[in-house]
């Protein structure tokens, strides 16, 4: 190594420890849950950050130093797969394999890139939930697949920022990875749980139930979506509706329209419980519903929602299921 590089590692070891740092890396051997390695060019040092801060560290050395950093995960049940082109820093996350935080309320999982989905499946399965996207166990890396609702990230610079500083709010992200490279490393992720299925039990969509709820006002449905959305329950479906779709259902003669609405909502669908839509009608009945049915005809659902093209159709007049 060059004297620069050497004065590097120096650095790094100070920060993570020296039992957390890797010189001689050809067979990764020294790879936590390493079975395999794909490697164009052999890092120059590879280091084993255990926290965000940590993690800052690194990169604010490397960034001062000019040296080339790559974030690397290895899965439990996963081969390692690292391709540097030019030597530099191998970050790996192994050691960041915490689960934060379960909120069985608001249905969330706040936990460390290197947790497993076995590891997130057991630790929610007494919630009566369960990561999206089945238990395979392996780790939880590709986020753009998954419904992403805030982010832990430091930037090259050292930078530590979060999405979700806006008082909490959170909302579906994209993953900050772009096709050039990584643009920031991952220390934590909240994740949107679902609810737990037994085999069988899954609603399908013509099944699935629904709820509507009449308007006076725009603003009085808007305030309810927000309400809902805001909410620990969120459902597969929530679509507005506005008065001129109301007009054309009652113009192509349906039956059950309200004409003093100004807005309709539609709430629930597949994979959401009915207690859950019942809440949901709870609450836009406080946000000033002129009325809420549930569980609502999806029938007569579906024709209010396709009125453009009703002429001719029966008349539906049951709103109620």
């Amino acid at each position: 190594m060059t004297p620069l590089a050497s004065r590097l590692t120096d650095t790094l070891a100070g920060i993570v420890g020296w039992e957390h740092v890797r010189q001689e890396y050809v067979d990764r051997s020294g790879r936590p849950g390493a079975t395999c390695a794909v490697i164009r060019a052999v890092p120059d040092v590879v280091v084993f950050p255990a926290s965000a801060a940590e993690v800052a560290e690194v990169l604010c050395a490397a960034h001062d130093h000019g040296v080339a950093v790559m974030p690397s995960m290895v899965g439990p049940a996963e081969p390692a797969a690292i391709s540097v082109s030019v030597g530099g820093i191998v970050l790996g996350l192994d050691r960041l394999n915490q689960i934060l935080e379960v909120n069985a309320v608001e249905r969330f999982a706040r936990i460390q890139p290197g947790v497993s989905m076995g590891q997130l499946t057991a630790a929610t399965a007494g919630s009566g939930l369960r990561p999206p996207f089945g238990s395979d166990h392996t780790t939880i890396h590709r986020y753009d697949e998954w419904p992403v609702l805030a982010m832990e990230v430091v930037l090259p610079t050292g930078e530590i920022v979060r999405t979700d500083d806006d008082g909490g709010h959170r909302h579906r992200l994209p993953e900050p990875v772009s096709p050039a490279g990584p643009l920031a490393v991952i220390t934590e992720v909240t994740l949107a749980l679902e609810y737990a299925r037994t085999a069988g039990a899954e609603p399908d969509g013509e099944s699935a139930e629904v709820g509507i709820a009449h308007f006076p006002t725009v603003a009085s449905a808007c305030q309810a979506m927000r309400t809902v959305l805001s909410g620990g329950t969120m459902p597969a479906r929530l679509e507005f509706v506005d008065q001129a779709r109301l007009a054309a259902a009652a113009a192509a003669g349906l039956l059950g329209v309200r004409g003093d609405a100004a807005a309709m909502l539609v709430f629930g669908g597949a994979g959401i419980l009915p207690e859950d839509i019942r809440l949901i009608g709870e609450s836009c009945a406080r946000s000033g519903a002129l009325d809420v049915t549930v569980p609502a005809n999806p029938a007569w659902v579906e024709s209010v929602l396709t009125a453009s093209t009703l002429a001719g159709s029966p008349i539906l007049a049951d709103r109620g299921a």
